[in-house]
C-alpha cells in the first residue's frame, strides 16, 4: 500500500489456509511470492526498524519493537518473540513513494 502496490487488495482474505495462499497468490497475484514484491517494491536493508518485512528461508514476519511472529516448534500456533539476527535474513523496508 506505501508503494502504491495493490497486491494487499488481490489478496487479503480469498484464502483460508497458508497452502491455499500461496496457489492463489502464484494463480491470480501480480506477485506470486511476497519476496518477489519486496525484491520489486522493497528496499534490501541490513538492520530492521519497526514494520520491516524480514525473509528467512521460505518463512516472513514483520518486526516490531525487537520483536517477531514465528511459528511454534510444535508448528501448531504463532508466537511472538524476541528477534535474533541471523545472516541468512534478508530484510526488506517498503517507504513511499
Amino acid at each position: 500500500m506505501i508503494t502504491g502496490s495493490n497486491y494487499r487488495d488481490e489478496i487479503y482474505q480469498k484464502y483460508t489456509s497458508p497452502t491455499a495462499g500461496r496457489k492463489y497468490a502464484k494463480e491470480s497475484c501480480s506477485y506470486s511470492t511476497l519476496l518477489l514484491l519486496c525484491k520489486d517494491k522493497g528496499q534490501l536493508v541490513t538492520e530492521p526498524l519497526d514494520g520491516d518485512v524480514i525473509i528467512s528461508s521460505g518463512h516472513s514476519t514483520v518486526y516490531w519493537r525487537g520483536k517477531v511472529i514465528i511459528l511454534s516448534e510444535d508448528k501448531t500456533n504463532y508466537i511472538v518473540s524476541q528477534y535474533i539476527p541471523n545472516e541468512k535474513d534478508k530484510i526488506y523496508r517498503f517507504k513511499g513513494e
